[in-house]
């Protein structure tokens, strides 16, 4: 059995470029699953007050915030994502600007979608 899941592993690798783990096939082939599935993420913008409309919202794949490529939010104002790191910026006017990181988990992968919520401060 070990040959074949190294075959697989190795395959996988070799057609999409995706490194997978795993003992066995089932395993392989699950860890494939959760690295390339693409879920929402929604990023809800607030304040002391409640939601805040007309923020900017950047979001950048890796965790170094500012630096990554640009992923583009869907018509319903969510981002597809995967399995990884990510960095955001938002900025409005009247506001602090607001970075972080997200990490999209395995475990958001099995429940199909992340929503986080940033809160913005006033500027005094």
């Amino acid at each position: 059995m070990g040959r074949i899941v190294d075959g697989l592993k190795r395959a996988i690798k070799n057609m999409t470029g995706v490194q997978v783990d795993g003992r066995t096939k089932g395993e392989v082939l699950e860890d494939y699953n959760v690295k390339t599935t693409v879920i929402p993420l929604t990023i809800s913008v607030v304040d002391a007050s409640g939601a805040v409309t007309g923020a900017t919202v950047a979001l950048k794949e890796g965790s170094v915030v500012g630096s990554g490529t640009a992923v583009n939010a869907g018509s319903d104002g969510s981002y597809s994502v995967k399995l990884g790191e990510y960095n955001y910026s938002i900025t409005k006017v009247g506001y602090t600007t607001a970075t972080g990181k997200i990490s999209v988990t395995a475990s958001d992968i099995t429940k199909g979608s992340r929503i986080v919520t940033v809160t913005l401060v006033t500027n005094v």
